[in-house]
């Protein structure tokens, strides 16, 4: 199978994109089920990100480095998000345990 690291790239991008705006109000959750709703959209977000990014690698040319790079860009960009979300899970409580269910539900473990 070819990959198409320039569509890969793009499908990272707008998942990124689709989870800006949610990014943005982390540690304004009212309540510890916020939170977790959160943790739980940026760590499926995280998981999808770096299944793209795998896939460019997977077919690496000239183009497909320049993509790989930038789909690192946009792994680096959810993690930071997911680790600005753990804060606040702990803000409210939230122990390990049950932030290792959300990350072992979306594959990020």
């Amino acid at each position: 199978m070819i990959t198409n690291t320039s569509q890969e790239l793009d499908f990272a991008a707008r998942i990124v994109q689709g989870r800006e705006n949610m990014a943005l109000t982390i540690g304004s959750s009212t309540n510890g089920r916020e939170a977790k709703a959160t943790y739980r959209s940026i760590c499926g977000g995280l998981r999808e990100v770096i299944k793209h990014h795998r896939n460019i690698l997977g077919s690496v040319d000239d183009s497909g480095a320049l993509h790989a790079l930038k789909a690192m860009e946009l792994v680096d960009r959810v993690q930071s998000w997911r680790e600005a979300s753990l804060a606040e899970l702990g803000s409210f409580g939230i122990d390990r345990l049950e932030i290792r269910q959300i990350e072992e539900e979306c594959r990020v473990v």
